[in-house]
């Protein structure tokens, strides 16, 4: 007790509040033999005192840590331990009306977090939670105070499980309330507006919490505000509202209710004011489904929202009550409107809503002509938001027909819409009216209704004229329907898509609305124009644009004559020509010029002309309408004048239009009109001679045939308008330009690059599509002259708007830059290139030019001078683009020499301005058009040792890089000895601008080196070239950076095959080159060498081998035959093979150079195996490998250890590297060993699905670059012994490199073998099927399953089973023992498809090839077909559930069983006694299991197949001694077996 009046007075004295709450806490955890009614109640009474009573005079910090403490308390053990033995908590409800209150205040969220915390540890506490949850206020208050705390953006799980639970009891409490009313009433002050604003928050949280709190929220809310008895009340309230006189007795709960939902569409966000309305609305209508109760509620809504169905079928609703003063928002803005429109509509098009149901006793009245008369109402304004057209959709979607007969009504008054918000813009808006035109064809379609759609459309047209001033009808672009139109441009795509989808029927209705109502409409506006009672003339132009569109669509039409319509056809076009067309190009040319007008009547021309001509071409019975206006044939006259074509509109009309487009015109009608021409132009060349048409003019054109005058006309003013209107028409024309270009004449074609190569400069989006298509790599007539524009446009004289006094400083200045000499030499050779390029004459005018290009290349690469240095042009880069899209690798002579010639020119001129950013570019022009397999003439016309010595020059400018990807290639070549063609087209992905250049630039000179070796007309070249790279180099830095061009020349003189002085040159470089790489070889630190020096280093001595070696084995076999010629005529020894030895043994006595530095190229290779480094493994590799192609020629030279130490690098796994290198310029490459065929079973799924199993089976085969099969062939006994030994050991070990070395073992066994080492192999194969046995068989996982290596191991013992290598029986016979115990039947299914496979065919090995082991393991054969049987009948268990595929892999496997198992027919002496034990196992296991027919029927046939081999004692012993269930199943196949079965085996 003493102890209790001290630690009372301890905690209200004065010391600091945060040590008194420490001791408090300590006080109550620490137990001490005292009565519990003491200390823990003096603790707890103070701390519910002191944050009930004083907790406003305490600041933020003491009180954090009170609620701490308090938290800290009643969580603690002690608490529970004293709860669980009856203690009285003594809290008190003050302290939980703190709690409550603090909770749904502003305090501090550390504060609030820790209260809410303490109200969860009371609610998991069963004897604490009755102190809060007694009370139903209690529980919504703090439902609501925890709403609010989540709504603050609060994500903590345990706030929103505490929140669910509380919602919980807070439901118990509801449903334990007699008075709904009051439940109701909590509902709406607590959890109906946080519930919407928590639901907007959160209604895309994925949290299971969240959802579950959302659900309980829900659940809640709608019991109460949505219960049956209340019926009557929301009956009479919404009764009152839509009443003729005032009704007082209205209930009010569900008044409150309304203004409660009247609020939330007033004050909150629009977001939760959406989510009430389609939630509760949908609620509603599920709950209520009495239209007495829907339609005055949805009617309400509508009401809150302004707006009222207006129609005169309705009784006005909502007049009377407070509903006025009360249920209105005011001050309502349309982009809330709308969007709170869309949330009722989207709740109402999901609702179970009977539309015809009528709420009107004389029942007229129902929802659907509510919904028609408040579509109405809405279609007086236009929508401002994307949310507002989506009203009309949703209302399209729930009556199709009326509102889709509204809304055409009204379709172009939607269009004129007005201050969209700030989220959604204008094209947001029109983007939303595409889409709600296309919903609005869409229903049309489906209702057959299309020429109602345009007569409608036409009519609104009408109705609109005065507000189309503003709105563009023609898109800028003809080919590309795109642009804020009137009509919008997927409404009109999927126009075009519904009229040619339909039958002729149909679309002959369509063309005769169309063209009844444009004729009608030209009509009236002759006659009525004046009086303002007919269409406008934009309005006009519309129609007229929409009636071309629509016969563009329906070309199909030529085949009208089948359906019996082409009288109708021709005379729906007659009336449209001379109906339609004609007055209005009179009314046209009557007013001022509108481009709108003048570009759909040639639009509409152009369309016509198209149907016309192709159904005059097709169909006989066609033409033969009287009326009909006749093609005329060709005439002399303007390119513009289509009279002939288009007969019913005058020549001097067409003359006034092609006026007024020239002078007026925009670029849709300058397009329009360039699409007649084309027209005319396409309908003069049908069915004449390319050749005939195109030859050139060399008489006046009155001369000519009309025809070619026609085309000559055409192909003027088609290039004459590019002048004028340049990019404008370059749609058009580079859509036609495929086959219009075999057309023009050679004349034209310059001035037609010129305009491209201009398009391509200013950006014409057209001209770059054209140069990426196909169709520019097709146009070999203009390639020249675009190649002279290039020339020109880099010049700056190609400028179409350049000054003559520009002109004229231009030519008086002296050009002395050698680079733009060039390009102006070049720029004048595009009809000389076009006319003499597939040739070679040396006298010819282009080869005499060319050689002048190249010297001014040669002045250009020799030029030092810093003052000729001129500014790279500005559209340099898209030049160099344009180039590359030429079709370089299939250029003739003259083309390619003269794209190298520009290409070389611009890199060195880049070079010198120290501007190389399209270097790379420039590179791989280079690249690709030295693959040209034309005869190489470039070297003829340019000095090449200066070339070459500035691309070497280049290449030292630029960093070392570690291993070059062009010397890998280039080893690679030469150890196959074969040249591998390269395109140039390597990837720039992930590669930085430096590496680019220099991966090309290497490709570049390996290229150009081997060219100059190959023509022999610049073989002098070699030596000097060879003298160059030899001088050059002053240091050992030096050194290493003209070694890879060292590397290219002698790799070409190796590769040149020829006779004469020329091999003579080429062995003379060789031998200088090679003296001067062994020096450095000789003077390398191996402790300090740099990759890409010993890269380079060992792919020289490489090639110096394979040029040798031949040599001096020739040398040595004639010394031979030399010497056994000697002996058997002067007899001078009695023993030929020591002679024979002697002249070799002397031979060999005398190294060279490059024998004696073999062993020290061995050991930077082993150097280079062992570094980790995995590029200079490759390299390595290709150098030891073809060592040992020659071992027996260069044995004497070679280290002893030379095989054990490739063997050693090989047989290791890869590791990682231990250079500090830039992999980014050469990716990895892989070392694994290969032989030359390579087999899957090695890239095999692993059996385990554990992610770090997924990458352990590494394949050895599939990614190596050379092969294994010289090192085994050709390695001595005793080193092939202990390469065999090694394999051993690391097979035994079973470690993560396991399947590195199964996959060598794959090479050894496959590989073949001579002498003494195929004994070696034999014994070694006998050691290893015991070892892959026990690891197959040895479990390594303590709980049973398969190890991740089992298939790999399972497939080399059967690649060792299956070899030819004399075995001896019993280590073959070790393989049935994994066959018949490995647990395959519990794998999945795709691994024990693999696995069963496996052992099925090491088994149909055994049985077929190795006959001694079936006849000493015969009881192991049988158990294995046992075990193989029942575990595929497991595997086919129809619990399973298996799909198709999967019965597809079993019948596979059992297909297979099938196969293997009449193999043993020839071992039936041998099993007819001891056959049926296993035939007893498999119908037992059939008998057990439900099995899929398909796979039932395979087993039950391999039963008949054993059943053969059964003697008939042992059959009747079999059926004796089974089980009844078995025995009954046997009886029944054994039943079958004799029906259907005996003797076929025999037959078969």
């Amino acid at each position: 007790m003493e102890c209790d009046i001290e630690l009372r007075e301890y905690l209200s004295g004065n010391d600091p509040l945060q040590s008194r709450l420490k001791v408090a806490e300590k006080a109550f955890l620490i137990q001490l033999k005292l009565p519990t009614v003491q200390k823990e109640d003096v603790v707890v009474v103070w701390l519910s005192q002191l944050l009930t009573d004083k907790a406003m005079t305490l600041t933020s910090e003491d009180l954090l840590a009170s609620w701490k403490t308090m938290q800290s308390v009643l969580g603690s053990r002690r608490l529970k331990a004293l709860c669980a033995i009856n203690w009285l908590c003594p809290i008190k409800s003050s302290f939980i009306e703190a709690l409550v209150d603090i909770i749904n205040s502003r305090a501090e969220d550390t504060v609030l977090e820790s209260a809410l915390d303490v109200c969860g540890i009371l609610l998991k506490n069963p004897a604490l939670a009755p102190l809060v949850t007694h009370s139903p206020d209690y529980c919504f208050l703090l439902c609501k105070g925890v709403i609010k705390w989540l709504l603050e953006g609060q994500t903590r799980d345990q706030d929103v499980v505490l929140a669910t639970t509380l919602i919980l009891e807070a439901s118990t409490h509801i449903r334990s309330q007699s008075d709904k009313s009051v439940a109701m009433l909590l509902v709406l002050s607590h959890l109906f507006v946080p519930y919407y604003r928590l639901l907007a928050m959160h209604k895309d949280d994925e949290r299971s919490t969240m959802q579950q709190l959302l659900k309980e929220i829900r659940d809640v809310v709608y019991k109460c505000l949505l219960q049956r008895t209340l019926v009557h009340s929301y009956a009479a309230v919404l009764g009152a509202y839509n009443a003729e006189e005032k009704f007082t007795g209205m209930s009010s709960e569900v008044e409150k209710l309304l203004v409660e939902i009247c609020g939330v569409l007033e004050s909150e966000t629009v977001e939760v004011a959406q989510c009430m309305l389609s939630e509760f609305i949908s609620e509603f209508l599920t709950e209520y489904k009495k239209i007495i109760l829907q339609y005055p509620f949805l009617s309400l809504l509508c009401h809150m929202l302004g707006v009222s169905a207006v129609h005169s079928k309705l009784v006005l609703p909502i007049k009377y009550g407070i509903v006025v003063h009360k249920l209105k928002i005011r001050g309502l803005n349309k982009k809330r409107q709308e969007a709170l429109l869309y949330s009722i509509f989207l709740a109402l098009e999901s609702a179970p809503l009977d539309w015809k149901e009528s709420f009107e006793e004389e029942g007229k009245q129902d929802l659907s002509t509510w919904l028609q008369a408040l579509c109405e109402k809405l279609l007086m304004s236009p929508p401002n938001t994307v949310q507002g057209f989506k009203c009309y959709e949703i209302l399209l979607h729930i009556q199709p027909q009326p509102v889709s007969d509204l809304l055409l009504s009204r379709l172009f008054n939607l269009h004129s819409f007005s201050n969209p918000g700030t989220e959604d813009t204008a094209q947001a808006c029109y983007s939303a009216y595409d889409d709600l035109m296309c919903e609005v064809l869409n229903t049309c379609v489906k209702l057959r209704n299309l020429p109602k759609l345009f007569s409608k459309m036409i009519e609104g047209l009408k109705e609109m004229s005065t507000k189309l001033n503003n709105l563009h009808i023609l898109p800028e672009s003809l080919i590309m329907y795109e642009g804020e139109l009137l009509f919008p441009p997927r409404f009109m795509m999927d126009v075009m898509k519904a009229v040619g989808e339909l039958g002729h029927t149909q679309m002959m209705a369509v063309w005769k609305t169309l063209v009844l109502t444009f004729t009608k409409e030209c009509y009236n506006y002759n006659t009525f124009s004046s009086t303002g009672n007919s269409m406008s003339l934009r309005a006009m132009s519309g129609v007229a644009w929409l009636v071309g569109w629509v016969m563009r669509a329906s070309l199909t039409l030529q085949a009208a004559c089948v359906v019996g319509v082409t009288e109708s056809l021709a005379e729906v076009l007659t009336q449209l020509a001379v109906n339609g067309i004609k007055p209005l190009v009179s009314i046209m040319l009557t007013l001022p010029h509108n481009n709108d007008v003048c570009g759909s009547v040639l639009s509409l021309c152009h369309t016509w002309g198209e149907v016309h001509t192709n159904l005059l071409t097709t169909d006989v019975g066609y033409s033969d309408y009287e009326d009909l206006p006749k093609v005329q044939p060709p005439k002399t006259g303007p390119a513009t004048d289509f009279s002939y074509l288009l007969p019913f509109i005058s020549a001097d009309e067409w003359v006034q239009i092609s006026a007024r487009v020239a002078n007026f015109g925009n670029k849709p009608t300058q397009l329009a009109l360039i699409q007649l021409v084309i027209q005319k132009f396409s309908h003069v060349v049908r069915g004449q001679s390319v050749s005939h048409l195109r030859d050139a003019v060399a008489c006046d054109l009155a001369s000519l045939s009309p025809e070619r005058q026609t085309v000559e006309a055409c192909i003027k003013y088609l290039i004459s308008s590019l002048d004028t209107w340049g990019t404008n028409i370059a749609p058009v024309i580079t859509v036609h330009l495929v086959y219009i270009l075999p057309f023009i004449q050679d004349v034209h074609l310059p001035a037609l690059a010129k305009h491209m190569v201009a398009g391509i400069v200013e950006g014409s989006k057209s001209w770059e599509e054209y140069m990426k298509s196909g169709h520019f790599q097709e146009a070999r007539l203009l390639h020249p002259h675009i190649l002279a524009a290039i020339c020109s446009s880099l010049t700056g004289s190609s400028s179409r708007k350049r000054r003559h006094s520009q002109s004229q400083e231009a030519a008086t200045t002296p050009t002395k830059n050698h680079c733009t000499k060039l390009l102006k030499k070049i720029s004048k050779l595009g009809p000389l290139l076009q006319k003499y390029g597939s040739e070679y004459n040396e006298e010819s005018d282009l080869w005499e030019k060319l050689q002048e290009c190249g010297g001014s290349l040669t002045d250009l690469t020799e030029d030092k001078s810093p003052n000729n240095r001129e500014e790279i042009p500005s559209n340099m880069s898209r030049m160099v683009e344009l180039l590359e899209h030429f079709p370089l690798p299939y250029l003739n002579k003259g083309m390619q020499t003269a794209v190298l010639l520009v290409t070389f020119g611009l890199l060195v001129q880049e070079s010198r301005c120290s501007k190389e950013q399209d270097t790379p570019k420039l590179l791989n022009v280079l690249n690709l058009a030295l693959c040209c397999n034309v005869k190489f003439r470039f070297f003829t016309k340019t000095d090449v040792s200066c070339l070459l010595r500035w691309l070497i020059q280049k290449r030292f400018s630029l960093p070392i890089v570690n291993t070059s990807q062009h010397m890998y290639n280039l080893t690679k070549a030469i150890v196959k000895t074969s040249v591998v063609a390269t395109s140039g087209k390597e990837s720039t992905n992930g590669h930085s601008h430096n590496t680019l250049v220099i991966q090309r630039l290497d490709h570049l000179l390996n290229t150009l080196i081997s060219k100059l070796v190959l023509y022999n007309a610049n073989i002098k070249d070699v030596k000097s070239l060879a003298e160059y790279i030899t001088s050059t180099p002053q240091t050992d830095s030096d050194v290493q950076l003209f070694l890879h061009p060292a590397v290219f020349l002698l790799a070409a003189c190796h590769m040149h095959k020829s006779t004469g002085w020329i091999a003579a040159a080429c062995k003379w470089t060789v031998k200088h080159l090679s003296q001067w790489i062994f020096r450095h070889l000789k003077k390398m630190d191996f402790a300090t060498f740099d990759p890409s020096t010993a890269a380079a280093i060992l792919t020289a001595h490489t090639i110096i081998v394979l040029a040798n070696t031949s040599d001096v084995k020739n040398k040595i076999q004639k010394n031979t035959t030399k010497s056994k010629v000697t002996a058997e005529e002067g007899k001078e020894s009695e023993k030929p093979e020591e002679v024979e030895m002697t002249e070799a043994t002397k031979e060999s006595e005398k190294p060279r150079k490059w024998q004696k530095l073999l062993s020290r190229s061995s050991e930077l290779a082993e150097l280079c195996l062992t570094c980790g480094h995995k590029e200079l493994e490759e390299f390595a590799l290709a150098f030891l490998q073809t060592l040992i192609k020659h071992l027996d020629t260069l044995q004497p030279y070679l280290p002893e250890h030379l095989v054990a130490s490739v063997w050693k690098a090989i047989s290791q796994p890869n590791h990682k590297s231990t250079f500090s290198t830039d992999t980014t310029s050469n990716p990895p490459l892989s070392r694994e060993p290969s032989m030359a065929d390579s087999h899957s079973w090695l890239s095999q799924e692993p059996l385990s699905t554990k992610p770090e199993h997924t990458s352990s089976s590494s394949n050895v085969t599939s990614k190596s670059r050379y092969t294994l099969a010289p090192l085994l062939a050709t390695a001595p006994p005793e080193d092939y012994k202990n390469l065999l030994k090694d394999l051993l050991r690391q097979t035994n070990r079973y470690n993560d490199n396991l399947p590195h070395t199964l996959g060598l073992w794959k090479l050894v066994i496959t590989s073949m073998v001579f002498k003494a080492n195929g004994d070696i192999k034999c014994v070694a194969m006998e050691h290893l099927i015991p070892i892959l046995v026990e690891l197959l068989t040895t479990p390594r996982d303590p709980t049973g399953d398969l190890s991740p290596h089992t298939l790999l191991i399972l497939n080399t013992l059967k690649e060792a089973v299956d070899s030819s290598i004399n075995i001896n029986p019993q280590a073959r016979a070790q393989a049935l023992t994994p066959c018949s115990t490995l647990r395959i039947y519990s794998l999945p299914l795709d691994q024990f498809s693999q696995m069963f496979v496996v052992m099925v065919n090491m088994m149909n090995s055994i049985v077929v090839r190795h006959s001694p082991v079936v006849m000493d393991r015969t009881p192991s054969v049988l158990a294995v077909i046992a075990h193989l049987a029942t575990s595929l009948i497991a595997q086919a268990s129809q619990e399973h559930k298996l799909d198709q595929q999967q019965i597809k892999m079993l019948v596979e496997c059992g297909s297979q069983l099938e196969r293997m198992v009449r193999e043993l027919s020839l071992y039936a002496v041998r099993l007819n006694k001891v056959v049926h034990f296993t035939v007893a196992t498999i119908v037992e296991a059939l008998q057990l299991i439900t099995v899929y027919p398909a796979v039932k029927s395979l087993v039950e046939s391999v039963v008949y197949i054993l059943l053969d081999l059964c003697n008939e004692h042992s059959l009747n012993h079999l059926l004796v001694a089974l089980p009844t269930a078995t025995t009954t199943l046997l009886k029944h196949l054994h039943n079958n077996y004799i029906t259907f079965h005996r003797f076929k085996s025999s037959k078969a």
